[in-house]
């Protein structure tokens, strides 16, 4: 295999995963009707990890997505007007009923 053909496979390799990670992200938007975004950047670890807990345990999901990917994939979706506000340390909480966010 010569190194052209190499170079080829190894760069269809990483579209393919960059299209898996966006379908990944797209389901979440996509199988929740709402959405928030945490910034959880001057939070330290022990606070960050019993909030995504706490958010957890009220029925909530919680995700971490690298911000250029959320941006190209929220472009997309019914929550197109937030995709300028992937800025920085986010947590992106999905949530199917108000009452689940009124919750916590």
């Amino acid at each position: 295999m010569n190194s052209l053909q190499e170079q080829e496979e190894k760069r269809q390799k990483e579209i393919d995963a960059k299209l898996e990670m966006m379908n990944e992200v797209r389901k979440h938007f996509n199988n929740h009707p709402g959405m928030l975004l945490v910034d959880y950047q001057n939070l330290s670890i022990d606070q960050d990890s019993n909030l995504r807990s706490f958010l957890r345990e009220n029925g909530l999901v919680v995700r971490v997505f690298k911000n250029e990917l959320a941006k190209e994939v929220v472009r997309t979706t019914e929550f197109s007007g937030a995709s300028d506000k992937y800025l920085g340390s986010l947590i992106t909480v999905f949530f199917d009923t108000e009452e689940q966010v009124m919750a916590v």
